[in-house]
């Protein structure tokens, strides 16, 4: 963490961000995206669920009057055809002494009397099992088990979901990039002509040029400040040149002054100054 953090610190406010961006969008989708797939789950296993309850509830219907008049091919013939749907398992028929009228596929033989056992329950590996009690003239005369996989219908869900998302994570990123580059010329190009200001004038005891126009926020108020200071400085090398040159000029006048001394006091004859 703390190598992530010193490589952070050493990047431009560019790069800073343009990841900033595309970690927010990016952590913004992972996040909405996993909401989202788990509701578009939700969603199509309860349809999952209301499709194999009716065509369980039809199928029953269908197969009451084989098992009433024990018509066991026909029955076999009508639990074939529920096969043809590619997420159904198999189908049995029991009786209410729990033998088995008719199968297609495995056969299935859930515990309970009929009476108890109407609806559906989720088994593992994604297998949804619905039974329907088959009944003639309010009789129970046998029970249909009916087991359907739901493991075809969720990985067409996922494999569709990741193309769209996939999809949609690129076009955020570039969408990102783009905002950043947008951002560049008010955020991120200001600081870097500020930076840039700064360090010539570290650099040179010379007044430096000062910043351009920068409108907006902060950055305005510190270039306005930056160039403020910029004024003062130039003041005060002006000022120390101005004092430069009267301390050159004492200097020379105070040697020039000695000199005239030491030949007045020192010269062979009288020497003497008039005003005329």
């Amino acid at each position: 963490m703390k190598r992530i953090v010193a490589w952070l610190e050493g990047q431009t406010v560019h790069r800073k961000l343009l990841l900033v961006i595309v970690t927010t969008c990016c952590a913004s989708l992972l996040v909405a995206g996993a909401a989202l797939f788990i509701f578009m789950t939700l969603a199509v296993r309860s349809n999952f669920e209301e499709d194999v309850h009716s065509l369980t509830h039809i199928a029953a219907i269908n197969c009451a009057g084989p098992v009433a008049f024990q018509d066991k091919a026909a029955a076999a013939e009508i639990l074939a055809a529920l096969q043809t749907q590619k997420h159904i398992i198999g189908a049995t028929i029991l009786l209410p002494n729990h033998e088995v009228f008719a199968a297609a596929g495995p056969a299935i033989h859930p515990a309970g009397p009929p009476d108890e056992l109407d609806g559906g329950q989720w088994l593992e590996d994604r297998a949804y099992l619905q039974t329907q009690t088959i009944r003639a003239d309010s009789e129970v005369i046998g029970r249909l088990c009916l087991m359907a996989d739901f493991t075809p219908t969720h990985d067409r869900l996922f494999h569709s979901y990741i193309s769209v998302f996939v999809f949609v994570f690129l076009g955020a990123i570039g969408i990102g990039v783009l905002l950043t580059s947008r951002a560049r010329r008010t955020i991120s190009d200001p600081i870097r002509t500020l930076a840039n200001s700064m360090h010539a004038a570290s650099q040179s005891r010379d007044s430096a040029a000062p910043t351009g126009e920068i409108n907006g926020g902060e950055m305005e108020q510190i270039a306005a400040a930056f160039n403020i200071m910029q004024v003062r400085i130039e003041a005060s090398l002006e000022l120390e040149q101005e004092i430069a040159v009267r301390r050159q000029t004492e200097a020379a006048l105070r040697n020039s002054e000695a000199q005239f001394r030491s030949l007045f006091e020192n010269a062979p004859v009288g020497l003497y100054r008039s005003s005329r």
